[in-house]
């Protein structure tokens, strides 16, 4: 007796969304990215969408992504350099006003300062916009939950809490993430075995070169 039992495919148009799912290694530094587009990006990862205080230390978030005892111990911060609408520089994201908050610039020029960062790894330096985790300690029981797309935690914290104001005691950084238009030319090999972003040829071409991927 045959008791299988055949489940429903998702739609179309969900799996080639899946398909396309490959990290980002080469961004299109001449394209500029919608402030819209990365409002609603900050707005719908990070974002407060509703809190419950129970006494003037204690919160407890909702968000679009799960988190133990909903702490959200996970601060934002970033670093915009290719944004319409949003002057290069560093921010800190407010989560419940879902608005950014300038930061002091850096010494160097921001690209020089992108570059310090995610200790010399050039895949991140055209990225539109970098975006810094970094966990409250305070908030960080029973433990943190964070997701995002071409991610290092190799990464200089000396100079980051030093840029960002991070008071060592309390926050530390954890890893940094880039994000924005992908390039129409593939200079750094990106993990896409289904060919669904890249010519199937020209990733084996690349990651012969590149085992680690």
């Amino acid at each position: 007796m045959n008791l299988s039992v055949r489940a429903p495919r998702p739609p179309p148009d969900f799996g080639c969304l899946l398909a396309r799912r490959a990290t980002c290694r080469n961004f299109d530094a001449t394209k500029r990215l919608p402030h819209a587009l990365f409002a609603q990006l900050l707005e719908r990862v990070f974002s407060t969408q509703a809190e419950v205080r129970v006494s003037d230390d204690t919160v407890f978030l909702k968000k679009t992504s799960p988190s133990g005892g909903g702490l959200h111990p996970m601060e934002a911060y970033l670093i915009v350099q290719h944004v319409d609408g949003v002057a290069p520089g560093l921010y800190h994201y407010q989560a419940g006003e879902h608005a950014l908050e300038p930061m002091p610039a850096p010494a160097a020029p921001l690209r020089e300062f992108v570059m310090d960062m995610v200790a010399q790894q050039h895949c991140f330096a055209d990225a539109h916009a970098l975006l810094l985790l970094s966990p409250r300690f305070d908030r960080s029981w029973p433990r943190p939950s964070w997701a995002s797309a071409l991610v290092t935690s190799a990464i200089n914290e000396v100079d980051i809490e030093l840029a960002f104001g991070l008071d060592p005691l309390a926050e530390g950084p954890l890893a940094i993430c880039g994000f924005g238009w992908r390039n129409d030319r593939m200079d750094t090999a990106e993990f896409d075995p289904a060919g669904a972003v890249w010519q199937p040829e020209m990733d084996a071409s690349l990651l012969v070169a590149n085992p680690s991927e």
